[in-house]
């Protein structure tokens, strides 16, 4: 399905107390010219082609611009004599401007359907850094603005087909200072409905929601919708340096292939134990094909990828053959520019590898093996009170004077990850940086957090072979105490 877009240029004035109409599938209204507008579906009657549409816009736009009548719609004027209307439900098939009898207007009327797809998002955002949302052009010929209200959509599933009827958020805001943009920090709000929801299994997901953005503003007392917005959000970040806003994509027209990230996994080559799966994680509506060669550059697997309008294939997991050894990855863009990741394989005969999972800056799991030595601890706790063991003129003497109130205990493990390139620093980072981390430990998927405060990013030229420590904290009592 497609969106449903009405154009008209106005070419007449139209006739005093007659109405203008309009015609959907699911609905129709009418607005009936009158000498002013005292109330909705009415529109003020104008004394030419040019007045006639500006009256025409301001009517329509007040009574439908955030669906009041036909659903979500965007209405926009180009100053002169032509207005459009954009009908932001899918459930609207048609719509016609039907000219009744004595009505007098002129008008030359265009019908089109608008692209829907995933292609409409407008930038992604990245929720652990604030996403800046600005209303309002300073320098508009519609004059001070005076205020805006925003209404935000978020949700999963179906692009557009699942959003909720009401918004999640309505901003409203009236401007502090005599034209000035309006800005809002939409991450926190968005925030709230991206809680990792991890497998049992370690079977990644794609965390994503849609977040659709329908604003106005107020320009010298009147309200003017803004272009809908439509975004997908997800669990990553941006360092200081990338600025406001950004960017996991760069969607703009003149991006070019380096803008792209075909592969969201960050680690610059795939460092696994022999016998473990290789994993590449992709933006399903960049990415053509992922495909796996063996060492002699035979194709061994392809998986060919396709854009989605679901929240959930937003993100990609794909996986090698399970039989198969895998001597490198190419992921093939939609535009033909590739990425390439080669593989290596530890043999590690000493001691016991150990997978760590985490969310990276970019919002989706990525994993890293530590294959040495480890060390396991537990610590405790407890508290003790004093009771009176005295009866009936006696004590006895197994009875504990001094009680344990309760007692618990945590387990701490010490990692080593075996050596890595210092390519791979930026990657040890962003999993210091994570707030969701999970570790395989006796084949069970574990909930940890990092104990450490600091991380060295270290160099071939100080260190000819780097190794990274890591102490991890079980994220759960010894003691099953969950009530």
């Amino acid at each position: 399905m497609a969106y449903q877009k009405i154009t008209i240029e106005i070419t007449s004035a139209g006739v005093l107390n007659t109405p203008f109409v309009l015609n959907t599938n699911l609905e129709t209204n009418a607005w009936v010219l009158s000498t002013n507008r005292l109330s909705p579906l009415e529109a003020k009657i104008g004394t030419d082609a040019q007045t006639q549409a500006a009256y025409l816009f301001q009517a329509i736009n007040d009574d439908c611009a955030i669906g009041d009548y036909f659903g979500d719609c965007l209405v926009l004027y180009d100053g002169d004599k032509t207005f459009s209307i954009t009908f932001y439900d899918t459930d609207i098939t048609s719509v016609t401007y039907t000219t009744p009898i004595q009505n007098g207007l002129g008008a030359i009327i265009t019908t089109e359907s608008v692209d829907e797809g995933w292609s409409k998002i407008s930038q992604d955002i990245l929720v652990r850094s604030p996403y800046w949302q600005g209303l309002g052009d300073e320098s508009s010929p519609l004059g001070n603005i005076n205020g805006c209200n925003s209404d935000l959509y978020i949700y999963k599933g179906t692009f557009l087909e699942d959003r909720p009827s009401t918004p999640t958020f309505q901003l409203n805001t009236l401007s502090t200072n005599i034209n000035e943009t309006i800005y809002f920090d939409l991450s926190d709000m968005i925030r709230d409905y991206l809680e990792p929801v991890y497998s049992e299994d370690g079977t990644p997901i794609c965390e994503a929601v849609w977040v659709d953005i329908f604003s106005t503003v107020n320009y010298n007392g009147f309200d003017y919708p803004q272009q809908p917005r439509f975004h997908r959000a997800f669990l990553g970040y941006g360092y200081f340096e990338d600025g406001t806003n950004p960017l996991l994509i760069d969607y703009s027209p003149d991006a070019a292939s380096e803008d792209y990230k075909e592969i969201l996994n960050e680690s610059p080559e795939i460092i696994i134990p022999t016998g473990e799966q290789v994993e590449v994680v992709v933006d399903s509506n960049l990415v053509d094909t992922v495909v796996y060669y063996d060492s002699s550059d035979v194709v061994i697997k392809t998986d060919n990828i396709s854009g989605s309008d679901e929240s959930s294939e937003q993100i990609i997991y794909s996986t090698s053959p399970d039989s198969l050894t895998t001597a490198k990855v190419i992921v093939t863009n939609n535009d033909a520019s590739t990425e390439e990741r080669l593989v290596k394989y530890i043999d590690e005969c000493l001691f016991t590898p150990y997978r760590i999972t985490f969310i990276n800056r970019n919002g989706v799991y990525e994993r890293l093996w530590f294959f040495k030595n480890s060390q396991k601890k537990a610590k405790y706790e407890s508290k003790d009170f004093r009771r009176n063991t005295f009866s009936a003129g006696n004590y006895r003497t197994v009875d504990h004077q001094q009680k344990k109130l309760y007692k618990k205990s945590k387990e701490t493990i010490k990692i080593n990850s075996g050596w890595y390139s210092e390519s791979f620093n930026d990657v040890f980072n962003q999993l210091m940086l994570s707030e969701s981390v999970w570790i395989n430990y006796n084949s069970k998927e574990l909930p940890v957090n990092i104990s450490d405060s600091s991380f060295t990013y270290k160099t071939k030229f100080d260190e000819k072979l780097i190794n990274h420590t890591l102490e991890l904290e079980f994220a759960f009592d010894k003691i099953n105490s969950v009530r």
